[in-house]
């Protein structure tokens, strides 16, 4: 049994951990509330100023000398360029290496090595990227560059298109993709001429076999027409016949799209 003493000692203690809790909670709800009216307060006047600004001449002149009216085009052009020529070339190195970690080596150390890489790419600030960029190619060359913004850009690009990559491609359950890098025989118009089309066949033989080895759903290509040259290539040997579709529509199926 609890004496009534000890009753009221912990009563008073509840009391206090009560009152100090109510401080604690209106001291961060003030503070909140003074962050988002300097917040909202700055994003009402940048808009208020900023449409005032807004012209036809601020989107399609050049940017002018100190006092003289123009506009901000070189600018507006620039930066998009180099988006542009950075989403060029972070994106396909991206998404390769993100099938790769997703398809081809899930639990190796170079995965691992990658993902630990990429978490680091992901958590470091812009202005760490420019810095690393600012060192290695401007620097050295003592000269700014357009080169140098996409290279910085494209670093930032990277890692974002590896993990949504890998992130995607996991959403797809219990699938297995076997890869199979060989001609197939088709060759452009060879395989289809009727004095080359049974070479093309021997050539294309050990593609089919390779095809058919993991009794596949789907065989795919990026080439449609070698596609359907491989699916006759099966038949023709006796080989378990897959339904050919193009990678893009196995996606479409995936996500029931």
């Amino acid at each position: 049994m609890m004496s009534a003493e000890m009753k009221q000692m912990r009563a008073a203690k509840f009391a206090q951990r009560n009152r100090l809790n109510y401080v604690a909670t209106v001291l961060a709800l003030s503070a909140m509330a003074f962050g988002l009216f300097w917040l909202f307060w700055i994003l009402i006047e940048t808009v208020r100023l900023g449409i005032g600004g807004l012209s036809y001449a601020t989107l399609t002149e050049m940017t002018p000398p100190p006092n003289e009216e123009g506009g901000l085009a070189n600018a507006i052009y620039g930066s998009a360029l180099m988006v542009g020529l950075a989403t060029l070339v972070g994106t396909p190195i991206g998404v390769m290496a993100g099938i790769y970690l997703a398809e081809f080596d899930r639990t190796g150390w170079l995965a691992n090595v990658t993902r630990f890489v990429n978490d680091i790419l992901l958590s470091a600030p812009s202005i760490v990227i420019g810095l690393f960029i600012y060192a290695i190619a401007v620097n050295p060359l003592k000269t700014f560059s357009a080169a140098a913004g996409v290279l910085a850009l494209a670093l930032i690009v990277i890692p974002v298109v590896i993990r949504t990559t890998e992130n995607m491609l996991q959403l797809v359950p219990d699938t297995k993709l076997n890869v199979v890098e060989r001609c197939s025989g088709h060759a452009g118009t060879y395989g289809v001429k009727k004095e080359f089309h049974a070479n093309s066949m021997k050539i294309g033989k050990p593609v089919f076999k390779a095809m058919a080895n993991d009794e596949p759903d789907y065989i795919s290509s990026d080439c449609q027409l070698a596609g359907h040259h491989i699916v006759q290539g099966m038949e023709e040997n006796g080989l378990k016949k897959a339904e050919m579709a193009h990678p893009l529509t196995l996606l479409r199926k995936a996500y029931a799209i």
